[in-house]
């Protein structure tokens, strides 16, 4: 006799891995979106660069943005007193800096700061910077790529942690002339504002562009309404189906 399955049944069976795999990848709510480091091939350009470097008489800082593209003004460049910072007001070569890359897709604006006193904001003179890029309103990014070089042990480059829209990656370190290079993208396809910030120290000068560290965003994604739905859009639909399936079953059921 040939075994009759209930449509309630099947959708019951689909329903509870798709709704476990939702809540594990956090796909299509921004508030779940995860950001994950992506095996893609490296981007050949970038559309935002976040440049910090060892400058010695040169600036220290710098921000790179299609409104402002290289090799940018002084208005983008970051150069408080020191030649360099890195030595100067106190500092010392292997103290710990912070930096903080913000952007917002709706504006298309840019913000760098480097806390370069080591005092705990970005509220000193050549400090912070920012760019509006009218190109990239309603755009968002779908890789952030962590970027460093340092030349020697004592002349490393050391991010000590990095956070990607509240998630902690790292620790990452050049220190015999090979950077380290980290892709990152965003679980629901494409990364829209972006707060990234990260905690890193030079332990010594090789030159005026090394020890470096570069956070760069790449592939712009249009972020305004109609575009084509994301996995986890379409997950959400699929949800929504199997529980109209469910529910209609039951109803005939209770029918019957």
């Amino acid at each position: 006799m040939p075994v009759k399955i209930k449509g309630m049944a099947i959708a019951q069976c689909l329903l509870k891995p798709l709704t476990v795999f939702f809540l594990v990848f956090g796909l299509a709510v921004p508030g779940l979106a995860i950001t994950l480091e992506s095996l893609d091939p490296v981007p050949a350009t970038y559309d935002i660069q976040a440049r910090v470097r060892n400058g010695n008489t040169g600036y220290e800082a710098v921000l790179f943005t299609p409104g402002d593209p290289a090799p940018g003004t002084a208005a983008t460049q970051l150069n408080p007193p020191g030649s360099p910072v890195w030595k100067s007001g106190g500092n010392r070569y292997g103290d710990i800096h912070t930096f903080l890359l913000t952007y917002q897709a709706a504006t298309g604006t840019a913000t760098w700061s480097v806390d370069f006193n080591r005092d705990g904001d970005f509220l000193d003179a050549k400090e912070s910077t920012g760019s509006i890029s009218p190109s990239l309103v309603n755009h968002g990014f779908r890789y952030v790529n962590i970027w460093g070089q340092g030349k020697a042990i004592t002349q490393r480059a050391e991010l000590q942690s990095v956070t990607i829209n509240g998630q902690v990656f790292g620790p990452f370190v050049s220190d015999n002339n090979m950077p380290f290079s980290r892709l990152f993208t965003d679980s629901t396809g494409f990364f829209t504002d972006l707060h990234i910030s990260g905690q890193f120290l030079f332990s010594g000068a090789a030159n005026s562009e090394i020890p470096r560290i570069w956070v760069q965003l790449a592939t712009p994604v249009e972020t305004a309404a109609g575009n084509v739905p994301l996995p986890g859009g379409i997950l959400l639909l699929a949800l929504g189906m199997l529980r109209l399936i469910s529910y209609v079953q039951r109803q005939r059921d209770k029918a019957a």
